[in-house]
């Protein structure tokens, strides 16, 4: 493969920052958190890395990079240099040089093709001096340099001409395939592309709300309820096993025993969680969170976590008791129906005949009974929550902007916005 045009993917761009012995200069429109980590470990490691960005907020918003990844690089002590509007992208490391072709992640594409040309000695020495501000006494190191690489121009030329003459271009390159060309127009205008103007529009809202949901499981474990199994059950009548059933409740008032207020307090502050952070959707039954406020909600979730791991192992014990105490009651409650509803064939049994037979049926009823493990149940007990990002579906939808109108998450002049934009959009697609 030629040594002049490459695939270069994240990958290859950190292996080429390790390489560097010296020195390691990157222009970019932005910059992500894997290549940040590279660039830092590089510092360390006492090479010098010089960098310039585009920090304004639209190239965040539009898929250029991450803020997390530029305060990595300050944290670090990396030179950054600002060049607004920049889309100017290379990577010196030493003396090899590579022009890239980033682009935003927004758009990326599932194969990534040719992207990086090698820069020539003196294109590099122009490159670092144009984009690069100079430290006082590097001056004369740089016009040494610029000579030197005069020099090793002789050398770049020399290996262009072999490549040329040994046709290492093996890039597979061929005349436009109109077949293909053709279904890949049909497939677009079956299902078009978001022009990119409506995605950069789109973006500046979804970045500032996302769907949340979150869940206490096993919250209503003080409701729980045992099944008795069909061949248990000593009567045929479904109305009589419709009320059986509804006795078998395990827990009887937790809400009045002390033991477990705490629980019941968590479970309320669940709730205030809820009403403080997510704003229900109606049309979507969702909610949505406003992003500024996530970070303040995941603390508080991380508290009520721990809050809820102390609790788990506090009422163990308080859930066995209530466990066993269920079970004494549920004998003595069946024992008093069985006696007031007796099977048709022992209703005329004598007294003591009756009551030996009662006991009997309630052996073989609670040995086909499974009672929860008390660990179990709180092994169910947990506070979740996960994050969804909204899409271009979600705001074509009237009544979803209405919810967000109507709950004050995104104001009317910015819906009319959305809507404008959108049915440009689609106005352009049915044309």
């Amino acid at each position: 493969m030629s040594n002049f045009l490459k695939t270069m993917k994240e990958i290859d761009l950190k292996e080429l920052i390790s390489c560097a012995e010296k020195t390691i200069y990157i222009s970019l429109p932005n910059i992500f958190e894997g290549l940040a980590i590279s660039l830092t470990e590089a510092k360390k490691l006492g090479k010098n890395v010089y960098i310039v960005i585009n920090t304004s907020e639209d190239s965040f918003r539009n898929g250029y990079g991450d803020v997390n990844a530029v305060e990595l690089l300050r944290k670090s002590n990396i030179a950054i240099y600002e060049f607004s509007g920049n889309m100017i992208s290379f990577i010196i490391c030493d003396d090899t040089g590579y022009f890239i072709f980033p682009e935003s992640r927004i758009f990326a594409y599932e194969e990534l093709g040719t992207n990086a040309v090698k820069i020539d000695p003196l294109t590099q020495s122009f490159l670092i001096q144009h984009f690069f501000p100079l430290a006082n006494g590097e001056t004369r190191q740089e016009q040494q340099r610029f000579k030197e690489d005069i020099i090793k121009l002789k050398t770049y030329v020399k290996e262009i001409t072999n490549d040329i003459k040994e046709h290492k271009n093996k890039f597979e390159i061929k005349p436009l395939d109109a077949n293909r060309f053709e279904e890949v127009k049909k497939r677009l205008e079956f299902n078009p592309p978001i022009h990119p103007d409506l995605q950069r529009k789109i973006n500046t809202y979804t970045t500032k709300i996302q769907f949340v949901e979150m869940t206490f499981e096993g919250s209503n474990l003080h409701i729980a309820k045992v099944k008795i199994p069909s061949s248990a059950m000593p009567f045929k009548d479904k109305q009589i096993k419709k009320t059986l059933e509804a006795k078998m409740r395990i827990f009887d008032d937790l809400e009045s025993k002390k033991e477990f207020n705490e629980f019941f307090k968590v479970k309320d502050e669940v709730e205030v969680l809820r009403k403080q952070y997510c704003i229900p959707i109606k049309s979507r039954k969702k909610s949505i969170i406003q992003t500024d406020k996530k970070q303040e909600y995941l603390s508080k979730v991380k508290k009520l976590k721990k809050e809820i791991d102390q609790l788990n192992q506090k009422i163990l014990q308080y859930l066995d008791k209530e466990i066993l105490t269920s079970k004494d009651r549920m004998k003595k409650e069946l024992s008093t129906f069985i006696k007031n509803n007796p099977p048709e064939q022992i209703k005329n049994y004598e007294p003591d005949i009756l009551q030996r037979k009662i006991e009997d049926i309630l052996s073989g009823i609670f040995s086909k009974i499974k009672y929860p493990e008390p660990d179990k149940l709180l092994k169910k007990m947990s506070l979740n929550v996960h994050f969804y990002d909204l899409t271009f579906e979600d705001l074509k939808k009237d009544e979803f902007l209405k919810d967000l109108e109507k709950n004050n998450v995104i104001k009317q002049g910015a819906i009319k916005d959305i809507v404008s934009f959108r049915t440009a959009f689609e106005e352009k697609v049915s044309k």
